[in-house]
């Protein structure tokens, strides 16, 4: 383990846990002593599950649903809060609320979480160290009792029973000689590590934008509308007697009555609970508000009802769950269709982000899934510092890696994702990430650290070729209805030799001449043979879909000159002729706006997102979308994120903005941008390692006028069509092209 992923404090406490019922989230507390209010203390907190933690009454941090998970039979994060200032002379208590989060999934679900080879019910290892000396450990003289939290679910949701809370549970004055004594328990399984992701925080509330009362079997319940996709929990205003029970339920779609339509979301989830809070009254007359802790839904809607005793719902409030990192880039444009689809995408991303790790979708499964993190990330990496997300998320990979080199689809998984989901253009993932970091932020250490996995998994994919090629994964995943396929002998193979050109780099970088070479055979070896199997003479690849003439482009399968022209031409006459419908899935919408755009047809590509008619993005909108959908024929979650290259799009070609290893960590930079007949103008701001960056251009009456602010020191180099290239150090520079 590198040392800067090493905890700074090994603990010599012991792990204790509750005796609590299955499900809870008990309270674990210690009151201790001390001479003197200490300079500096710090808690070294190792506990899985998601928690909360408190020091004299004060809850620690604004921080939700944390820590950001890791394989937990391999790593557990080991949180360091400084709690200087907090601590006094004489006594002193900790406590800590310890939910389940994806450490103790109890509930049952497709994907095997609830026979995790590290579930167990939530557990504490703690150590505050204060002015060098230690003083508090956790061991069995700490004490425990169940609290209100009865259920802690992530998929389920939280039964929160106000009745039981337990006032000043966090102080030192509580008598707590009635809590019962921690049990010292077997460790998690994994060892500690640093954790380095930030944990999720909550957002501002957001008012519903309107109420509807249900009639019918469902008289009394009440569905309110938020406006827009999320992912988060209501935030419950009620009143009534003790005892009467309020349930809130979350969709993001409706059925023709009015009440909630979650058949797209829910058909993966075993039994009958899924985003499901339920709270319990304490019966105080002037009121109580409440929402959950240690879980999140994906909605736009909720429905409240009084499914016992006597109460009535003041209001219900959203709160947002939101990444706890900077957003450091954003783009925006003049056309409604692609603005707002730029919109979408961030809101997709943002709520794909809530539990700290990027995901599919936050409701249906809430997983990572490797091939939408890969095929998402630049649109991360433009506007948003999500880097030790992740590289944490990279880091599961790689502990997940079995000795083969297979890596799972999921990340995290319990068993999933191993025979089913997975394959090249999911690993994918465990290359992008580094490479991708490496051309963003200049910064190798994260290819360094996972080149063995990276070797190990490239080994793998060779030991795989049959025939001269591989034939295994999922492709072009979620085409729309009769959109010609692809086959995946050519997407995966293509997503090899990316694999391998990646590593090579990396080797030759690193002074790994025989893995160099060795990554270099293998390259040249499949592209000949995709070359062999796929090329045909008139230009064309595989059967001509859109997919497989973008993935010859992308991936560099053509010779350069008359064959990539050929295979332009041939993506163009597709395109056009299927009047700019995206008929394509995933993997398309990636290569084919991009090919489009590098080979002198950003007009085609622009008019693939503008389009409203079905397939395509500009329907969504159409549609009223508040949030990228899983497909286009909007069957499935309406809140994904798998098709969000746009934004990256937008970035590296409207904006001009080009990466290359290079001109890794925009150490210099090359602007290329492009004007899509169809805008009006274009504005993308990011906030890169050597400083903030800004383009922007408009159409005027005399032209296209260009503006570029590149940080101080930068040497940049401006190129535009039928012009001279412009290079400039630092500052602003502004460029006109006549009309033509």
């Amino acid at each position: 383990m590198p040392a800067s992923l090493a905890p700074s404090h090994r603990l010599a406490a012991n792990w204790i846990r509750a005796e609590a019922p299955q499900g809870a989230a008990p309270i674990l507390r210690a009151a201790f002593d001390l001479p003197c209010a200490p300079r500096r203390a710090v808690a070294h907190v190792v506990a899985p599950g998601w928690h909360e933690m408190f020091v004299n009454g004060r809850r620690i941090g604004a921080a939700a649903l944390s820590p950001v998970p890791m394989v937990f039979d391999r790593h557990v994060p080991q949180l360091e809060i400084d709690v200087s200032g907090l601590l006094r002379e004489g006594r002193n208590a900790v406590a800590f609320v310890l939910g389940n989060g994806w450490f103790n999934m109890f509930r049952s679900d497709c994907w095997g979480f609830d026979h995790a080879t590290w579930i167990d019910a939530p557990k504490l290892l703690c150590e505050i160290v204060a002015d060098g000396r230690t003083a508090l450990r956790s061991d069995e003289s700490w004490r425990w009792a169940t609290g209100p939290l009865v259920e802690s679910s992530l998929r389920g949701g939280e039964t929160y029973d106000a009745r039981a809370e337990l006032p000043g549970f966090a102080e030192p004055t509580l008598d707590d000689a009635a809590w019962r004594h921690a049990v010292r328990c077997v460790p998690s399984g994994g060892s500690p590590r640093r954790a380095t992701a930030a944990p999720s925080r909550p957002g501002a509330p957001i008012e519903a934008v309107s109420r509807k009362a249900l009639c019918g079997a469902e008289k009394g319940a009440v569905v309110w509308d938020f406006g827009g996709s999320l992912a988060g929990w209501g935030e419950l205003e009620v009143v009534g007697e003790a005892g009467a029970k309020v349930e809130i339920e979350y969709a993001e779609k409706l059925l023709p009555d009015g009440d909630l339509d979650r058949r797209n979301i829910d058909s993966l989830v075993n039994g009958n609970r899924f985003q499901r809070d339920e709270y319990i009254l304490a019966g105080r007359p002037e009121g109580e508000t409440w929402h959950a802790r240690f879980t999140y839904h994906g909605f736009r809607w909720a429905r409240t009802r009084v499914v016992e005793g006597a109460a009535t719902v003041r209001a219900l409030r959203a709160i947002p769950v939101r990444p706890g990192f900077d957003e450091i880039g954003a783009a925006r444009c003049s056309d409604p269709i692609f603005g707002r689809l730029l919109e979408l995408t961030r809101t997709s991303y943002l709520d794909n982000f809530a539990g700290g790790f990027p995901t599919d979708c936050p409701h249906r499964e809430k997983n990572g899934w490797t091939g939408d993190a890969q095929l998402a990330l630049e649109t991360g990496l433009w506007t948003f510092a999500g880097d030790e997300n992740y590289r944490n998320q990279l880091r599961m990979m790689a502990d997940a890696q079995r000795p083969e080199g297979v890596v799972p689809c999921i990340l995290p998984t319990a068993s999933f994702g191993y025979l089913w989901g997975t394959g090249p253009a999911w690993d994918a993932y465990l290359f992008e990430g580094p490479w991708q970091l490496f051309l963003f932020r200049g910064e190798d250490a994260t290819a360094r650290e996972l080149y063995p996995a990276m070797r190990r998994h490239l080994g793998y994919a060779r030991s795989m070729v049959a025939r001269g090629l591989v034939d295994y994964g999922l492709g072009d995943w979620c085409r729309p209805h009769g959109a010609p396929d692809t086959p995946v002998r050519l997407t995966s193979s293509a997503y090899v030799l990316h694999m391998a050109r990646v590593f090579a780099f990396f080797a030759r970088r690193f002074g790994r001449a025989a893995d160099a070479r060795r990554a270099e055979a293998l390259a040249a070896a499949l592209r000949g043979n995709l070359r062999a199997e796929f090329r045909r003479p008139d230009g064309s690849w595989a059967e001509g879909s859109p997919t497989a003439l973008g993935c010859a482009l992308h991936f560099g399968l053509c010779d350069p000159g008359p064959e990539t022209d050929a295979t332009v031409r041939r993506l163009v006459e597709t395109v056009r002729a299927r009047r700019h419908r995206c008929d394509f899935g995933i993997l398309g919408a990636k290569w084919v706006p991009r090919a489009l755009a590098a080979h002198g047809h950003v007009d085609d590509a622009w008019r693939l997102f503008t389009q409203t008619e079905p397939p395509g993005y500009g329907h969504w909108v159409k549609t009223g979308a508040t949030a990228l959908h899983e497909d286009f024929h909007d069957e499935g979650s309406l809140d994904h994120i798998m098709f969000g290259d746009l934004a990256a799009w937008s970035f590296e070609y409207l904006g001009g903005l080009r990466l290359a290893p290079e001109r890794a960590g925009f150490s210099s930079l090359e602007l290329r941008p492009l004007f899509p007949a169809g805008l009006g103008s274009y504005a993308a701001r990011h906030r890169s390692p050597k400083g903030d960056i800004e383009v922007s251009w408009r159409r005027e009456r005399e032209g296209i006028r260009y503006t570029a602010t590149v940080p101080r020191g930068v040497r940049a180099t401006l190129a535009l069509p039928g012009r001279r290239p412009v290079r400039f150090t630092g500052g602003t520079r502004s460029v006109s092209l006549p009309r033509k």
